[in-house]
């Protein structure tokens, strides 16, 4: 596909152009992608605007293309949005594991973020909180 393509059409145009090409509804796609229906839909309405690579690779799969196909339709982080301080990382990071079940919003664009926890263990066996965040629209991860 050439530039001006990509430059013309949105990651959610071409999914739903290459799924209907294959003849096979969302939920099918999901199903052979191995990922939920919420996410194919999220990515066909033009909720999410970039894959990681391994999403990437199960979408390509199925539709039979190379992942450096849907990459080149993918939309990055806006160079303007500045990096966070070391300090206000770490106040996200100590929010989110105080307050863990409350909404947690993006400092960058003020989408909700989608946060997991992970309970871990170091050499000598002591437990250990692992926070891992990513906002859910924009390219900004804790």
């Amino acid at each position: 596909m050439a530039n001006t393509e990509s430059s013309s059409k949105t990651l959610a145009q071409l999914l739903q152009e290459l799924r209907e090409k294959q003849g096979i509804t969302t939920t099918r796609l999901a199903e052979l992608a191995n990922l939920p229906v919420k996410q194919i839909q999220d990515l066909e309405a033009g909720l999410e605007l970039f894959l990681s690579p391994a999403i990437r690779q199960k979408i390509a799969r199925v539709l039979k293309v190379r992942p450096a196909v849907l990459k080149a339709f993918e939309k990055m982080a806006l160079p303007e949005n500045p990096p966070l301080s070391h300090q206000a990382r770490e106040q996200y990071l100590d929010e989110i594991m105080h307050y863990p079940n409350q909404e947690h919003l993006c400092p960058l664009c003020q989408a909700p973020l989608t946060i997991r926890l992970f309970n871990r263990r170091d050499l000598e066996d002591n437990l250990l909180l692992e926070v891992k965040a990513h906002c859910s629209k924009c390219l900004f991860k804790l």
